[in-house]
């Protein structure tokens, strides 16, 4: 038994001291929105994923060849607009952006979207008083603005 509490000890020592030498991309910015309510935008090359209760996604993947094709699930209607603009509605939506270059816009009730990357994003609450909260980049979180509030994703 006692051999092997220098190794786990060791191990245990070691794998935060890995966790943070290993940091996401240079210039990659974080983005978190918790059940906004209102519209969301995303111009920008990175890794998304999210959920809503109701709502619209139109997505244009420019380049399907760098990165995972975007996976929308639970869809109602999903329209192909062109090779590459895809449009989506439902309820209990969830969507995964992974690797590439996207544009998407989220439209809708219940929006939670979690992401890395660098880009744009822009977004506009439907003007309640609780139309959800938002972070970037490790911020506090803060109320989703009644007004189109851009910002830049990383740097």
């Amino acid at each position: 038994m006692r051999r092997l509490l220098v190794p786990i000890l060791l191990a245990a020592a070691l794998v935060p001291a890995a966790a943070l030498a290993a940091p996401g991309a240079t210039g990659d910015g974080t983005v978190s929105v918790k059940n906004a309510n209102g519209k969301m935008a995303i111009v920008a090359r990175g890794s998304f994923i999210g959920y809503c209760d109701s709502c619209t996604i139109w997505v244009n993947d420019p380049d399907p060849t760098d990165g995972a094709a975007p996976l929308i699930t639970n869809s109602e209607i999903s329209l192909n607009l062109t090779d590459t603009k895809t449009f989506y509605r439902g309820s209990q939506m969830r969507f995964r952006m992974v690797g590439g270059f996207v544009r998407v816009i989220v439209q809708g009730r219940g929006i939670d979207v979690s992401g890395i990357g660098h880009g744009q994003v822009v977004l506009d609450g439907l003007g309640g008083s609780n139309d959800g909260l938002y972070q970037f980049n490790g911020d506090f979180y803060r109320s989703l603005p009644d007004f189109e509030l851009r910002f830049t994703l990383g740097s």
